[in-house]
C-alpha cells in the first residue's frame, strides 16, 4: 500500500507560523497593561493571618479590580469613578457577564463604612463574586 503525500501551499506555513507569533506578542502585551493597571493604585492592603488563606482573595486573568482609597474614592480598572457611574457600570458588568469576579482592594487605613459602601454597590449591581484581596504577613 502506497501512500501520497499532499503538500502544502509553499508560502503558506510561514505565513501562519508568523501569525501566530505576532497573536502571542500582542496578547502578552495586553495581558502586562492589563496587569500593570492594577497596581496603579497605591494601596497599603490588610494583612490577613496566615490561617486565613482559605479565604484569601486570589486574582484571576479577567478580575474586574475596584479600589478603594481612604477618602472614599473608587476606581473600577484603574478608572476614578463616582459613585453613580461606578454603579451603572457594574450593572452593566453583570449584565453582560453574570459571573464575572469583582476584586475589592482598600487602603489598610480606610474606614470600613468605605467599604460597606462597595459591598453595597455591588450587592445592588447584583454581582455574586466578590473577594477582598489581602496580602500574606
Amino acid at each position: 500500500m502506497t501512500f501520497e503525500h499532499d503538500e502544502p501551499p509553499s508560502g503558506a506555513l510561514p505565513l501562519l507560523a508568523l501569525l501566530n507569533l505576532l497573536l502571542i506578542v500582542v496578547y502578552a502585551l495586553v495581558a502586562a497593561q492589563v496587569c500593570a493597571a492594577e497596581e496603579e493604585v497605591a494601596l497599603r492592603l490588610p494583612v490577613a493571618p496566615a490561617n486565613a488563606t482559605a479565604g484569601e482573595a486570589r486574582r484571576l486573568p479577567g478580575d474586574v479590580v475596584v479600589n478603594v482609597a481612604a477618602d472614599g474614592s473608587l476606581s473600577i480598572n484603574g478608572i476614578v469613578l463616582s459613585r453613580d457611574d461606578a454603579l451603572r457600570r457594574l450593572r452593566i458588568l453583570e449584565r453582560c457577564y453574570p459571573d464575572q469576579g469583582v476584586v475589592l482592594r482598600a487602603d489598610a487605613d480606610t474606614p470600613y463604612a468605605h467599604i460597606a459602601d462597595v459591598l453595597s454597590l455591588c450587592r445592588e449591581a447584583r454581582v455574586r463574586s466578590v473577594s477582598i484581596a489581602t496580602r500574606s504577613p
